[in-house]
Parts: C-alpha cells; structure tokens; sequence
C-alpha cells in the first residue's frame, strides 16, 4: 500500500520554470523594451551573452507563453518523472541552448528570438 506523504513539497522543476517565464511576461508587458533586452539578437550575442538563456524564459503574447507553458506542463511532467528532476533540467536547457544556436547561425541578424519554444518542442519528437 503507498502511502502520501502530505509534507512533501510539490514545487518541481516544471513550476519554478512556468513560474519563472510568466513573472517575465508579465514585466516584459509592462516595460515591453526589456523584451529587446534579454531577447536573443544574432547581431549583438557578443555584447549580450546571457540572451542565449533569459530568451528562453521572454515571451511575446499571451497566447505564445500558453502554448509553451501547455506544453511545457504535459510533455514535461512525463519527461521529469521518467529522467528525475535534474536531468530534465539539463534536457530543457540543453534543448533551449540548442535552439538557440541554431537561431544564431540560420536567423536573421537584426532580428529578436524569444520563447521557450525551442527548449519545449525537441520533446514531442521523444514520444514518436
């Protein structure tokens, strides 16, 4: 018989990153020039490397963050109780990171990747 352990904490990885994202939607709604800011621009990663990380976390409009947070949510509760909670972190962010280098190397210089899209989406190909 399994028995629930009430005091058990329920803040997993996937609610820190969805909690993470939605605190930035809604700053960058009010100050939308922060969106430039830690969005990831081709033309000036030199200048600003910590883009290749917080543009996973920026988004543009409400329904961009609920696409990405619904996925984020089914795929990734599957994915953390089959890998752990570390090693779905190192999947999103490597994911992310990915993603995000692909857009340096085939995106138009001037212009702003956001989104947690590249970090959430190699999954869906993992249940195929």
């Amino acid at each position: 018989m399994v028995y629930r352990n009430y005091r058990r904490s329920n803040l997993t990885p996937i609610w820190v990153l969805m909690g993470i994202s939605l605190l930035l939607f809604i700053v960058t709604s009010i100050a939308p020039e922060l969106r430039q800011f830690l969005g990831l621009k081709p033309a000036i990663i030199g200048d600003r490397p910590w883009t290749i990380i917080t543009s996973i976390f920026v988004h543009g409009y409400i329904w961009h963050i609920l696409a990405n947070m619904i996925t984020l949510y089914f795929f990734g509760r599957y994915l953390c109780a089959l890998l752990g909670k570390g090693r779905f972190l190192i999947v999103f962010f490597i994911g992310g990171i990915l993603g995000n280098v692909l857009y340096l190397l085939l995106g138009p210089p001037l212009s702003t990747a956001i989104g947690a899209s590249g970090a959430v989406l190699p999954w869906v190909g993992y249940w195929q």
